[in-house]
């Protein structure tokens, strides 16, 4: 059995399409977990009427606790059935119809305890970036890596860090959780996955479509969802620090000095009241950048990300505003970087 779990707040325009995806796998032997977390509209109505309807439907409603509480409550109640593997869905987004049998299919087949698909970015109406596909999903293939290829994999980005388009064997999670209260629940809690497994694959073909709403949390800047994404970010760097190779400490680099720059630029549209109430976080990451990144970054590092590295070296109020005033500048001659 495969449990999928499904948290939903405030999702009534997708949810049906998200939940129907499900019900149309070819795999049928499926736990299916909605997890209302308190949804204000009609979402929770939503996931009863398909409880209704298809027996392997569960709804299980809560108090409003974030995403990775509503994702909790789901293993917890995956275990209950003793499901044998678990797969994770937003509830805005879809999968393709042979998404779970595929994915269970490599894993047979290479004896795998993660198993990873390709997915398609796609964007609202109300954003006008293009849509995207992530991965490889021209050349289709399926590639093994045993713990230390798929930790460098994920490094490289070549296995993305979201938990949505895995399948994992259920014994992973033992002793595993989502954060609660914290944002970026994803970058802190993959690569934990990929350390407790031996062997992942992935399969290069598009079975996932992530839809990226740009009213998201993971995509506002306030200064908690910024300082949340540096504590997922810096918790990996020390937990992959056994690796201890040069590749691997460089790449690791890179990704800090990627968040570090979001801080920077994004840091200084927030009240100044909110900057000086995490100004210790903020300490911490000045002394991380002076510590281990040279002033201007790395040669093959992009300029933008080298500017605002030499500007993290100052936590000085000046220093965010010129990131800040840089990052519009940059992006009124490239309109459509996202960055």
């Amino acid at each position: 059995m495969i449990s999928v779990i499904i948290p939903v707040y405030n999702k009534e325009k997708y949810l049906p399409r998200c939940i129907e995806s499900v019900l149309a796998q070819t795999y049928r032997d499926l736990d299916i977990i909605l997890v209302d977390d308190g949804s204000p509209d009609n979402s929770g109505k939503i996931c009863d009427k398909y409880a209704e309807k298809d027996g392997r439907v569960r709804v299980f409603h809560k108090e409003n606790g974030g995403v990775s509480s509503a994702r909790n409550l789901g293993l917890e109640k995956a275990r209950e059935k003793s499901s044998e593997y678990i797969g994770f869905i937003d509830a805005d987004d879809w999968i393709e119809p042979e998404m779970y049998e595929k994915l269970l299919n490599v894993i047979f087949e290479t004896n795998a305890d993660i198993a990873v698909c390709c997915e398609k970015t796609e964007f609202t109406q109300e954003d006008n970036r293009q849509d995207k596909n992530t991965g490889s999903g021209l050349n289709l293939k399926q590639t093994v890596y045993d713990r230390d290829e798929a930790v460098r994999a994920l490094l490289k980005l070549e296995i993305s860090t979201f938990v949505h388009d895995k399948l994992y064997k259920a014994h992973l999670f033992t002793g595993i959780a989502f954060p609660e209260g914290k944002v970026y629940e994803d970058l802190a809690t993959v690569f934990k996955l990929i350390v407790a497994s031996e062997r992942t694959v992935l399969l290069s073909e598009i079975l996932y479509h992530y839809i990226v709403n740009p009213g998201s949390i993971t995509h506002n800047k306030s200064m908690k969802s910024l300082i949340d994404y540096w504590d997922a970010g810096i918790s990996r760097y020390y937990y992959f620090s056994e690796y201890g190779d040069d590749y691997c400490t460089k790449l690791l680099l890179k990704d800090c000095a990627e968040i570090i720059s979001k801080i920077w630029r994004w840091a200084y549209l927030n009240p100044k009241e909110e900057r000086e109430k995490y100004s210790e976080k903020i300490h911490e990451i000045t002394r991380f950048t002076r510590e281990h990144i040279p002033p201007f970054g790395f040669s093959e590092w992009p300029l933008w990300l080298k500017a605002n590295i030499f500007l993290a070296h100052s936590d000085s109020e000046m220093s965010f505003a010129i990131s800040y005033l840089m990052i519009k500048v940059y992006r009124a001659i490239i309109p459509n970087k996202y960055m």
